[in-house]
C-alpha cells in the first residue's frame, strides 16, 4: 500500500535523539515529545517479577544506550530487531499500572515503523512464524489492549490501532482472520472518545487493502461514516482528507462498493471533489485524481463527474504548476476522457434522463451553452412535454433540484422562440410565486427571481442584438 499510493512517513529532524521521536503522535502533539526526552525505562523490577522475559532489562538498556545510527542499523536487521520487538510487546501485554512505560513501548514501536516502513516485515516474521518458540501473537496483544483500555486519553489507543492495522495488512488475511474481523468490528463505527479521526482513517485505509476486510467494512455500512467525515473532519485536516480519499479509492475497485458512488442521494463523488476547494497539497490532489480516473471506468460515475463539471475542474488544475509527474499524466488522461464524452453528456437525451430521474444537479445540461445549442429540439412534442415535467420538479423536496429546474425554465423562456407564451399558458408564474413564498432557501429565491425576470422580458434575443 505504501508503494501504491505513496503514503508518506512523518518527517522528523535528521538528528532526532531517539527512535521514539519518529512516532506519529509527536507530529500531532509536538509538546508531548518532551515527556520522553532522555527517558530510559527501568525494567529490572518487571523482569524480577516474571512480567518480562529473562535479560529483557539488560537487552533494552544496552540498546537504548546506543547512538541513533546504531539503533537504526540494529532495527533494520531482522534477527536483532525481533528481540526488541518482543520485549516492547511484552510490556504492552503484561505491564499494568505504569502508563508511561506502556506509552513508551507503543510509541517506540510506532517510531520504528515511521522511521522505516519496511521494518513491518520484521513484525510479520514474528506474527506468522511456524516455530512456536519464535512466534508471538502481536496482533492479538494489540487487539486485547484496545478492547481492555479505558484511559481517558486516547493516545495509546491511537498508536495501537495504527500499528495493528499495519501488521494485519502486512500479515495477510489468512494468517489473522478472526483477529482482523474482530478489529474491524471494534473500529468501523468511529467513536471520537475512543480514537482520533486521524488514527481511525489511517487504520481503515490499511484494513480495506485486504479484500475480505473491504467487504466487511462496506457491509457494516462503514462508507456512510466516511461520507459524514467528508462533510466535517476532512474539511479541517488535509491528512484526514487524504486518508478518506485513499480509502475510497481502494474501495472503488470493488463492485460491492459501486452503489455508494452511483447513488444520487449520497453525493459521494461530489463530496470527494469538493475537498479540492479546501486543499491544494499535491498528495491530496493526486489521490483525488486517482479516484476520478478509476471511476471513469464506470459509465454512471463518469456521467456524475461530468455533471459536476469534471472537464472544467481538470482544465483548471492543468493551469497550475505541479512537481509530481503523476499528477500531470493523470490530468492529461482525464482531460481526454471528459473531452471524448462531452457531446454525450451535454445532449438532449442526457437532459431527458435527468428529468425522468426527478433529481437535478448543476452540470453541462444546465448551462447557457446547453440551451443555446439545444433549444431547437423543443419544437418536438416529446421534448416540449419535458418542460411540464420540469415544472413538476418545483414541488419536490430537494432544494438543489428546485433551483436547477428554475434556472432551466428561465433559459427555456430565454432561448426557445415560443418559450415565454408556452410557460404562461401552463401557469408557471403562479407556481414560481408559490415556491418563493414557501421556500427559505436563498438559492431557490435567487433562481426564482431570475426566472421571473426572463419571463417578463419580451425578447432576450432582440435585446442581445441591440
Amino acid at each position: 500500500l505504501d508503494e501504491l499510493i505513496k503514503i508518506p512517513t512523518y518527517k522528523m529532524e535528521k538528528n532526532s535523539e531517539q527512535i521514539i521521536n519518529y512516532a506519529s503522535l509527536f507530529s500531532l502533539f509536538p509538546k508531548e515529545k518532551g515527556t520522553f526526552n532522555g527517558y530510559k525505562p527501568s525494567l529490572e523490577k518487571y523482569e524480577h517479577d516474571g512480567v518480562l522475559s529473562q535479560n529483557s532489562a539488560l537487552i533494552m538498556s544496552n540498546f537504548l544506550n546506543k547512538s541513533i545510527s546504531e539503533q537504526k542499523e540494529e532495527l533494520d536487521d531482522r534477527q536483532k530487531s525481533q528481540q526488541y520487538i518482543r520485549i516492547l510487546f511484552e510490556i504492552v501485554k503484561n505491564v499494568h499500572g505504569d502508563e508511561k512505560l506502556i506509552t513508551f513501548a507503543l510509541l517506540y514501536i510506532d517510531g520504528m515503523l515511521e522511521e522505516n516502513r519496511y521494518r513491518i516485515e520484521n513484525f510479520v516474521s514474528i506474527q506468522n512464524s511456524f516455530n512456536p518458540g519464535r512466534k508471538m501473537d502481536l496482533i492479538g496483544i494489540l487487539l486485547n489492549f484496545l478492547i481492555s483500555n479505558n484511559d481517558s486519553k486516547n493516545y495509546n489507543r491511537n498508536t495501537a490501532s495504527k500499528v495493528l492495522s499495519m501488521i494485519i495488512e502486512a500479515s495477510g488475511y489468512e494468517h489473522c482472520k478472526e483477529h482482523a474481523i474482530d478489529f474491524m468490528n471494534w473500529i468501523y463505527s468511529f467513536d471520537s472518545s475512543r480514537l482520533s479521526a486521524n488514527s481511525y482513517t489511517f487504520s481503515i485505509m490499511y484494513l480495506v487493502n485486504i479484500n475480505e476486510l473491504a467487504l466487511e467494512f462496506v457491509e457494516l455500512n462503514g462508507i456512510n461514516k466516511l461520507i459524514e467525515m467528508l462533510d466535517y473532519q476532512c474539511l479541517n485536516d488535509y491528512q484526514i482528507a487524504y486518508n478518506v480519499l485513499a480509502t475510497l479509492w481502494i474501495l472503488s475497485y470493488h463492485d460491492f462498493a459501486q452503489k455508494y458512488f452511483e447513488s444520487p442521494s449520497l453525493d459521494l463523488i461530489e463530496k470527494c471533489l469538493k475537498i479540492l476547494d479546501f486543499f491544494n497539497k499535491e498528495k491530496v490532489v493526486r489521490i483525488t485524481l486517482l479516484l476520478m480516473e478509476n471511476l471513469t471506468h464506470r459509465k454512471q460515475c463518469l456521467e456524475i463527474m461530468s455533471d459536476l463539471n469534471g472537464l472544467e475542474l481538470i482544465q483548471k488544475l492543468q493551469q497550475r504548476h505541479w512537481v509530481d509527474e503523476d499528477i500531470k499524466e493523470l490530468l492529461e488522461k482525464l482531460w481526454g476522457i471528459f473531452d471524448d464524452n462531452y457531446e454525450e453528456f451535454t445532449s438532449i437525451d442526457k437532459f431527458r434522463k435527468e428529468i425522468h430521474m426527478k433529481s437535478l444537479r448543476w452540470g453541462p445540461v444546465h448551462t447557457e451553452r446547453f440551451w443555446q445549442e439545444n433549444f431547437i429540439h423543443f419544437h418536438e412534442k416529446d421534448n416540449l412535454d419535458l418542460i411540464k415535467d420540469l415544472m413538476a420538479l418545483l414541488h419536490v423536496d430537494n432544494e438543489r433540484t428546485v433551483a436547477v429546474a428554475l434556472y432551466d425554465l428561465g433559459e427555456f423562456a430565454k432561448y426557445f422562440p415560443f418559450g415565454r407564451s408556452f410557460l404562461d399558458n401552463i401557469g408557471i408564474k403562479g407556481v414560481i410565486y408559490d415556491v418563493m413564498q414557501k421556500s427559505e432557501s436563498a438559492e431557490i429565491k435567487k433562481e426564482a427571481i431570475t426566472c421571473l425576470q426572463k419571463l417578463i422580458v419580451t425578447s432576450w434575443q432582440g435585446r442581445s442584438k441591440s
